[in-house]
Order: C-alpha cells, then structure tokens, then sequence
C-alpha cells in the first residue's frame, strides 16, 4: 500500500521516451495526484521489528501505526516491540495489532498558480472550495485572492462561505446590495442617514414631538390655541427647525430641553420668558423657529424669524 505512489511515479518515468500516448501519461498523472491526497506512506513507516510502538493515548513520541503487507495497523499495547503484525488476511486483530482502514482519498488539489483549462475547475483554498467563473479558457491564475475579489472564482463551501461577504443575495424593495454583507452595509448606511435627520408633521395644537434621537428635525404645525409642546428623545438632537403657523394669541410653552431667546432678535410682538414664547394676535401668520443646542444637557439658542410664504 505504501508503495503505490512510488510505483506510479516509476512507472511514469518508465514510459517517458517510450510511448506517445500524452493522454495516457496524464491519466496516470492524476491517479497518482489523487493518491497522493491521502498518502499514508509519508506519515506511516513499514512495520520495524526492532521499533517500540505504542497506543495513541501514550503521546510519547514512539510511532503508533504501521504498515505490513500493504495493510495498516494499530498498536494495542504500549512497549509493543518485536511482535510483527498479522500476515493472515484472515485475520485482522490479534494481542498486539489491530487492522484499521485507510481514509477515502478526494479529488480536490490545493490552488496552485498556473494554467487552467477547460471543464469544471474547483481548488481547495484557505480552507474554503472555490470555482472557477472565467469562461474563457486557458486561464492563466497568479494571485488567487486578487481574482476572487475580481468575481473570477466563487467560494462554494467552507469558512470564506460563511461569511456574509460570501454569501448571495437577490436585489428586493430599495436595496441594490448583491450579497448579504452589502446588504447589511447599505441598511446600515439608511438607517445611519435616518438617525441624522428627521422629519416631523405636527398637525394642529401638537402637544408632543418626538425627536428619535435624531441630529437634525424638521417640524412643521399649526397652533390656534396656547400649548405645551413636549421635546423627547433628544439626546442626539442638535438643531431643530419648527416651522409654525400661528393664530390668535397663543403661548407655546417647550418642554423636555431649555431654550434661550434674545429679546432683541424677537419678531414684533412676540415675547419670551421660561421657555414660553407669546404670539401677538396673528391671523394664520407663518414663523420659523430655529433652535441650536449649545450645551450637552439639552439647553438651546434659539432664533425666531417671520417666514414669507407657506
């Protein structure tokens, strides 16, 4: 069994110079490749008599397999010396050996640069499998993590699959991503966009407005009667504009942050005092209130000035 390789690499260099056939020679090339996958021969030696073999559990540097008679064996006993294994085929266990089977060998070949022709090409890479895209054959691979990245191989199983960067995805609704990582990204940027500004309706005589922990808002309402407006979720507020419509005159009271107003900068007739702003009586006239945090504990300029159209 441990001769196998050997042999076929032998029986290669045998031919050369004495047969044509190149495809014969390639067939025998690539059996001795799958061999050689799982080439026990490299980490099993030949059975030695006068070598001490050892259970694995022993782990102390003495060998525990063996190769005789194109069979493998197992030590079942430690100190194990001097007694050859088995030569029976019947016979696959005795007080000093047990037979064991040698592991299937697989098809698949470490990426290696070089030329790839035509059918279906899958390497092993980085513990992952991979196929080859480019259509276009032969194929010249130098640098396999550059062509991954350029789309030309697609990862099929293993770590690199798991990956969301990996992993396919179908375009649905808003998101353009293909694969799930962007997809993620491109969520992560729209919501990063939506907690950066925000857009508020306050209808008439609004009692509330909620902020969401935006940076920016932008509300828009109408007051016909004196309110408390109620500020929350402000902790990442820092500038609100409020366009507001009054009429009648109406104090609208801010709540849930501190707002500063300076006398001198206030449209005529409007007033301020703790945190109250008094409208004159308007009809429907229209205002822009802008406000500006200065201080992190929710204390605010702010700025009134008379809008000149809806």
């Amino acid at each position: 069994m441990s001769a196998t390789v050997a042999q076929l690499r032998t029986l290669l260099v045998n031919l050369e110079n004495t047969i044509t056939g190149d495809e014969l020679e390639e067939v025998f090339a690539k059996v001795a490749d799958l061999l050689e996958q799982n080439d026990t021969s490299s980490v099993i030696a030949p059975f030695d008599i006068s070598e001490t073999y050892d259970t694995p559990g022993a782990d102390n540097g003495n060998p525990y397999y063996s190769e005789s008679n194109n069979r493998l064996w197992k030590s079942k006993t430690d100190s194990n010396i001097g007694n050859t294994p088995p030569s029976d085929t019947g016979i696959t266990e005795d007080d000093y050996w047990i037979e064991v089977s040698k592991g299937q060998s697989n098809a698949w070949s470490e990426w290696s640069a070089g030329i790839y022709g035509a059918g279906l090409i899958i390497v092993y890479h980085n513990d992952s499998f991979l196929k080859l895209l480019v259509a276009e054959r032969p194929f010249l691979s130098s640098n396999i993590e550059t062509e991954l990245a350029a789309e030309q191989w697609k990862v099929i199983a293993g770590d690199a699959a798991s990956t969301a960067s990996a992993i396919s995805f179908s375009p649905a609704g808003d998101i353009e991503a293909t694969s799930v990582q962007a997809a993620i990204e491109e969520l992560d940027n729209e919501k990063l966009a939506a907690s950066f500004y925000k857009k508020v309706n306050l209808g008439e005589n609004a009692t509330t407005l909620d902020a969401g922990n935006a940076f920016k808002v932008s509300a828009y309402g109408s007051y016909t009667a004196s309110r408390t407006l109620t500020l929350s979720n402000v902790t990442g507020l820092e500038e609100i504009k409020i366009g507001l419509t009054n009429t009648n005159a109406n104090v609208i009271t801010i709540a849930g942050i501190t707002v500063y107003f300076k006398e001198s900068q206030l449209p005529e007739g409007v007033t301020f005092a703790s945190n109250a702003l008094t409208f004159p009586a308007d009809t429907a006239v229209l205002y822009n209130i802008i406000l500006c945090r200065f201080h992190a504990d929710s204390r605010f300029d702010g700025f009134i000035e008379l809008r000149t159209e809806v």
